[in-house]
């Protein structure tokens, strides 16, 4: 019976010291219009994301394609990060030492044909935020 407890408690402890590590990604939504500003519901679309260096026209440091599928109302959902990676390694982004801006790409009828709808700057966001405060690596935030 010994046995089953000791065998009990190690499953649990090497349960417990199973850590997530933060997620790789970040989500994007954004509604799909044409050149007219109607929206494009229930159509499939080729985005491309690129995470630009300290400006907006700067040094791509990472791109990636998602084909995505509008909803009723144009609205697409992903996750920068887990695209079709087309350069880069999204792991390898010093995110401490530039400001980074997402330029967004549409190619409306997958022929390859990419017209860029523009570049904003990524911000911190509170995920980010709360890391930061949390102390020393390894310890627990307030």
């Amino acid at each position: 019976m010994s046995k089953f407890y000791s065998l009990l408690f190690a499953l649990l402890m090497s349960t417990a010291l199973l850590a997530q590590s933060p997620p790789q990604s970040f989500s994007y939504q954004t509604v799909i219009r044409d050149a007219g500003f109607n929206i494009l519901a229930n159509q499939e679309v080729v985005l491309r994301l690129s995470i630009l260096e300290d400006e907006p026209q700067g040094l791509m440091a990472y791109q990636e394609k998602h084909v995505e599928t509008t909803s009723a109302i144009g609205l697409v959902n992903l996750f920068i990060g887990e695209g079709n990676v087309s350069s880069g390694s999204f792991e390898d982004i010093d995110w401490a030492n530039h400001t980074y801006f997402l330029e967004v790409a549409i190619d409306f009828d997958s022929d390859d044909n990419f017209v860029v709808m523009g570049a904003s700057q990524l911000r911190s966001v509170p995920y980010a935020l709360y890391a930061e405060s949390s102390g020393a690596p390894g310890t627990e935030g307030p």
